[in-house]
């Protein structure tokens, strides 16, 4: 996989993201046909993430110490087209990498990551503030297809 390194690394501190299609990447996650928590799952996820030279460059170009966690999203009870991440500030102090199979789409709100909430009831700041922030401080939603996949 060739990930432009540089433009990779602007792209997250301005925007927030990169996206990047691959269709060998799209390729291996539909051909995956074993279960994610196995040796072969956390296998694949690493040749997908840190084993790979580009990411972790990136990844030890942003961290102080990359660690590797896993995780993962359900949408039972919210809504699965969103998903929430707290954090101190214009410091990068997490990087998510997203393994996408061919054709699927997703939708980044560009910049979201340069908001903070105010001070003072974190309860409420989170109910009046975060809930419509997108909206009220006109964040450019950009939609992606990876008709290849990629990540």
């Amino acid at each position: 996989m060739n990930i432009p390194v540089a433009a990779a690394l602007e792209a997250i501190q301005r925007e927030g993201a990169f996206v990047l299609e691959d269709s060998n990447i799209g390729e291996q996650v539909s051909n995956f046909d074993k279960e994610i928590k196995t040796p072969d799952g956390f296998n694949f996820l690493a040749r997908n993430s840190l084993d790979n030279p580009e990411i972790l460059r990136i990844t030890q170009s942003l961290l102080t110490q990359p660690y590797w966690a896993f995780v993962k999203f359900y949408s039972d009870i919210l809504p699965s087209e969103y998903a929430f991440s707290f954090h101190t500030g214009r410091t990068i102090v997490a990087l998510a990498i997203q393994l996408w199979s061919p054709g699927s789409t997703f939708a980044l709100l560009e910049r979201s990551h340069l908001h903070n909430l105010k001070e003072g009831d974190v309860d409420k700041e989170v109910s009046n503030e975060w809930g419509l922030l997108a909206a009220r401080l006109n964040l450019p939603e950009v939609k992606h297809t990876l008709e290849q996949g990629g990540l």
